[in-house]
């Protein structure tokens, strides 16, 4: 069974809550930072792109493309995915990702106008 993007997200804010060997929850932490007015240090970031890379590099092709594929970069291009180098693919998956998982976050603090 493949993955959707919404699958992807909910992975890696797990990823990201057992990256801590501390008993604190570094995701209530990210969320907590999200607060309105809905900005961030770009240091809570850097847990979640490692969990992102960690968590591209677990899973196979077919699931990279079919993620991507529900991506906005992802929705212009179907016509051609499987000519798209996956190296391309991963790249363009990290960075709707993140965005993705932000997105998350700022939900989760309050913030239900960030675009």
């Amino acid at each position: 069974m493949t993955k959707s993007l919404f699958d992807a997200v909910q992975d890696i804010i797990e990823i990201v809550r057992s990256s801590s060997g501390s008993q604190s929850d570094p995701w209530k932490e990210i969320v907590n930072q999200c607060k309105p007015p809905g900005v961030i240090d770009a240091n809570y970031c850097t847990p979640v792109e490692k969990a992102i890379e960690a968590y591209i590099s677990e899973i196979g092709e077919e699931d990279k493309r079919e993620i991507w594929t529900e991506t906005e970069v992802g929705q212009m291009h179907l016509h051609e995915a499987e000519s798209i180098h996956i190296g391309s693919i991963e790249m363009d998956l990290s960075v709707a990702l993140l965005q993705e998982v932000m997105h998350q976050a700022f939900y989760e603090a309050g913030c239900k106008d960030i675009s």
